[in-house]
C-alpha cells in the first residue's frame, strides 16, 4: 500500500511538473508572440521616422542648393536688371543722353517723356532734339546704340539750317527714343 501511494504521489508531482512545465511554456509562448508585436509595430514607427528623415535631409539638401544657386545668380540679375530701365530711373537716362550728347559734341533737348508701364507696356519714351554736325549725330546715335541700357530709336527726323551768326550748316534731328522697363513695380 505504501508502494501505491507512493506511486500516486510520484505520479501527482509529476503532473503537476507537466502542468508547470506547460504553463511555463505558454507563457513562453505568449511573451514571445507579445515581443513580436511591440518588435513589429516598433519597427514600423522606425521605418516611418527614417523615411520621414530621409526627406528631412533631402528637403534640407535642396534648400541649400536653392541658396548656391541664388548667391550665384544675384550678380546676374543685378547687371541684368540695370541694364533695364523704371520710371524711378528716368533722369538718370536723362543725364546719361545729355552727357553722351556732349562727349559727341552735339546739343540734346529732352521735349518730354511718356510712360506707358501703368498699360503693362514695357518701355518709356523719350522724345529728343538734337542739334550738331552729321558726324556728330551719326557718333551720337552710335553711342546709343552701344549704350548700356537697350534702347530703340523708333523716329528720326533730321533737317538743315544754317546758323546765323557762323553762316555754319546745322542738323537739327528729332528723335522718338524707346528704352525697355522690367514693367510694373519695378
Amino acid at each position: 500500500m505504501l508502494s501505491k501511494l507512493f506511486q500516486i504521489s510520484a505520479g501527482f508531482y509529476s503532473g503537476r511538473r507537466y502542468a508547470g512545465l506547460i504553463l511555463a511554456l505558454a507563457v513562453c509562448v505568449g511573451m514571445s508572440v507579445w515581443l513580436w508585436l511591440e518588435v513589429r509595430q516598433t519597427s514600423r514607427e522606425f521605418a516611418r521616422g527614417r523615411q520621414e528623415l530621409n526627406q528631412l535631409i533631402s528637403q534640407r539638401t535642396n534648400l541649400f542648393q536653392i541658396k548656391r544657386e541664388y548667391e550665384r545668380t544675384v550678380a546676374s540679375r543685378q547687371s541684368i536688371e540695370s541694364v533695364f530701365l523704371n520710371s524711378s530711373r528716368a533722369v538718370d537716362f536723362i543725364v546719361f543722353l545729355e552727357n553722351m550728347a556732349r562727349s559727341a559734341g552735339n546739343t540734346i533737348e529732352v521735349q518730354s517723356v511718356r510712360g506707358n508701364e501703368e498699360l503693362g507696356g514695357n518701355h518709356l519714351d523719350f522724345k529728343v532734339a538734337l542739334a550738331g554736325n552729321y558726324p556728330n549725330l551719326v557718333n551720337f546715335l552710335a553711342q546709343l546704340e552701344n549704350s548700356p541700357y537697350l534702347t530703340q530709336v523708333s523716329r528720326l527726323e533730321v533737317s538743315q539750317s544754317v546758323d546765323s551768326e557762323t553762316r555754319t550748316s546745322i542738323l537739327r534731328a528729332s528723335a522718338d527714343i524707346k528704352v525697355l522697363t522690367l514693367g510694373q513695380g519695378n
